[in-house]
């Protein structure tokens, strides 16, 4: 039976996601240049990463994931030396998150 609140929440979830999802793909290109030139810790990368880990870890909707890992992709691609060059967290946190959902039996989940 189809609960009409269910879809709201849904589409609730997936607006809000798609909305952070654009504030930080604008901060990403906004702050690109410190998000690069610092070396860890780095505060701004730190509330980039934490902020994209936290949508990884949360139960998403499923239309969502796409445009999450495309997010992910474009970060590790601007930034990623800044967080893979040197003795950071960043590198496993982000293996642990991306590995997670890839047992899930539905396709779209995994990255």
């Amino acid at each position: 039976q189809f609960d009409y609140s269910d879809s709201m929440e849904m589409n609730l979830a997936l607006e809000a996601g798609m909305i952070i999802l654009d504030v930080v793909v604008d901060y990403i290109a906004e702050f690109e240049h410190q998000l690069r030139s610092t070396k860890p810790p780095n505060a701004l990368l730190d509330k980039v990463f934490n902020v994209l880990c936290g949508m990884l870890r949360s139960n998403q909707p499923v239309v969502l994931l796409p445009p999450l890992y495309a997010t992910w992709r474009a970060f590790v691609e601007k930034v990623g030396a800044a967080m893979f060059e040197y003795d950071t967290p960043y590198c496993p946190d982000l293996c642990e998150e991306v590995l997670t959902p890839c047992h899930s039996p539905n396709r779209v989940t995994r990255p």
